[in-house]
């Protein structure tokens, strides 16, 4: 979303293995010509600047006090960014910098470890949201389709499209989760999620967002007939946008 000609922002939710997908994703958009000026609440803030290459690094902080931290990475060259409760992003400039994670087989530690609380956490949520749909929909089909008439279509596509990525998410998490386990365990390379596997799960949360914009808008409204047709052929529009959008991210 612009804000403005010079400024950018973005709603971009990460995992902890996906900080190198991250990294060379703020890396494409400095080459575009958006800089990272700060985070807040997982709203990205860019800057127009001039077309340029950067280096980013995004790290999971579990360890060091930030401040310790901090003075380790800018003494190594690297300009401090901003943070959050678990992150720490940093850039620099210089071609030749020596790398924050030195050491590989730490680092993996550091994303197990931090992803394995997030996916308990995450398979709670899901199951408690695929529940209240089932709940909702599944007890009494005919009776629903009956009383919700024209609504249904629409509120049958919000529901696939909200569930449908939570649930290929955790599968996905789950998968790497596993695969690393069976990575170390032979002394294998992690193979960690590729700058086009985020690309194409940021677009589908994308499509989720303007969805619950699209739903919110309505049930502010009266929800007529005609709110809810407007409402089902904008999300029909938007899904057939980002999947467009996703075939071009999968060819290129």
């Amino acid at each position: 979303m612009k804000i403005g000609k010079d400024t950018f922002i973005k709603l971009i939710l990460f995992k902890e293995n996906e900080c190198k997908a991250l990294q060379e994703y703020l890396e494409e958009k400095a080459l575009e010509g958006w800089i990272l000026e700060d985070r807040n609440a997982g709203f990205f803030v860019f800057k127009k600047g001039e077309p340029r290459k950067i280096k980013y690094t995004v790290d999971i902080f579990t360890e060091l006090k930030t401040g310790e931290y901090k003075e380790y990475c800018e003494a190594s060259g690297w300009k401090y960014i901003c943070e959050t409760d678990k992150y720490l992003i940093f850039s620099s400039e210089e071609e030749n910098i020596t790398p924050v994670h030195t050491y590989e087989e730490t680092e993996l530690k550091k994303v197990r470890k931090s992803m394995i609380v997030n996916l308990f956490t995450f398979l709670c949520c899901l199951y408690l949201i695929g529940s209240n749909v089932y709940d909702a929909f599944v007890p009494n089909w005919g009776n629903n389709i009956e009383s919700y008439d024209d609504e249904y279509l629409l509120l049958i596509m919000v529901s696939v499209i909200f569930v449908t990525w939570p649930v290929v998410d955790l599968v996905r998490t789950g998968l790497w989760y596993f695969k690393s386990s069976k990575c170390i365990k032979i002394n294998g390379d992690v193979k960690y999620p590729t700058l086009k596997e985020f690309k194409i799960k940021t677009a589908y949360f994308d499509l989720v967002l303007i969805t619950l914009s699209i739903l919110i808008i309505i049930l502010i409204g009266s929800f007529t007939d005609l709110d809810t047709m407007l409402g089902t052929v904008l999300i029909i529009l938007a899904v057939i946008f980002y999947l467009e959008k996703i075939i071009k991210i999968i060819i290129n």
